[in-house]
């Protein structure tokens, strides 16, 4: 027979498991902030990079259904969305992708494109071709330009620090 009392019995306290959650409770609390950071300093890159996908399935659409997309374009209210040719109408796009999308709070779009008159917007024929334009995504000193250079050419970003739109 074993004598028991001298078994230990391996096991975390209760004070113990309390002191590991305060530690990372802590930690957290000191990461946090920076973690915020990072987010606010995604805006401009991620909404520059759905306008160009945005940009890049209207070219898309327009070739395999043989009709025309307009990427529509508000400064005013900070915003974009998609509409299709049908006949001598444009109608808005029922698709994710023809969504309106509204610039998060503090960024401004400038576009080098100049109103036509309903309304500044390029244009995606079923050809593939598009009218060359610049955007430029601003929030405060920052800035991110897309740009199309060619009417065959994809809609893309320009490395920072590049531009190509008049001040």
């Amino acid at each position: 027979m074993t004598d028991r009392s001298h078994i230990q019995a391996r096991a975390f306290t209760l004070i113990e498991l309390v002191l590991v959650l305060a530690i990372i409770a802590v930690c957290a609390a000191v990461v946090a902030p920076y973690l915020g950071g990072f987010a606010r300093g995604r805006i401009l890159p991620n909404t520059a990079a759905e306008f160009v996908a945005t940009a890049r399935w209207c070219r898309l659409q327009a070739g395999s259904e043989g009709a025309t997309y307009r990427l529509n374009f508000d400064a005013d209210q900070g915003k974009w969305w998609v509409t299709k040719g049908e006949g001598n109408v444009f109608k808005e796009v029922d698709d994710e992708m023809g969504r309106p999308y509204i610039l998060p709070e503090g960024l401004v779009i400038k576009t080098s494109l100049q109103p036509a008159d309903d309304g500044i917007y390029a244009s995606f024929d079923p050809a593939g071709r598009t009218k060359p334009a610049t955007f430029r995504f601003e929030s405060g000193e920052n800035w991110v330009e897309v740009t199309c250079d060619t009417p065959l050419s994809p809609y893309r970003i320009l490395p920072p620090g590049q531009s190509t739109l008049v001040q």
